[in-house]
């Protein structure tokens, strides 16, 4: 049997920080605004019930449905700690509408957190680490 094995690398955020600080409320507008289509009562509304496979991968990939942009990316570390980042890029491999510094990745980071935790704009910063390098195998 063979190895895979995959990088976690960028600026970003550990999801597991921010599980409990979900608002459930914030979570079924966007959830509804993806699935349009699905019947989805917000009175029995859990986050879960659309995660691992159910519409979104993990948390991470939540997250990723509301870059607009479509910079972000997610991955894992193979045990269960998800990961939202934007992934090193260089000058000349950069499109248009991505950020220009590092203050923009986090002012984007912190916008996309405040749409659907409770964080604060100054918890959200706290969580942000610059330096994310993880590495996954299965």
């Amino acid at each position: 049997m063979s190895m895979s094995y995959w990088m976690n690398e960028g600026v970003g955020i550990r999801c597991d920080d921010i599980y409990d600080r979900l608002d459930k409320h914030k979570c079924y507008l966007v959830v509804r605004e993806q699935l349009p289509d699905e019947e989805i009562d917000e009175e029995g509304f859990e986050l879960d019930d659309f995660l691992y496979g159910n519409a979104f991968e993990n948390i991470a990939d939540f997250l990723c449905c509301l870059d607009d942009d479509d910079i972000f990316t997610f991955g894992d570390s193979g045990d269960g700690q998800y990961y939202f980042l934007y992934p090193p890029t260089y000058p000349w491999g950069r499109r248009e509408k991505e950020p220009k510094s590092l203050e923009e990745v986090h002012s984007r980071i912190v916008s996309i957190l405040l749409k659907v935790t409770d964080l604060t704009p100054q918890e959200a910063e706290v969580l942000i680490d610059d330096d994310i390098y993880e590495y996954g195998c299965g």
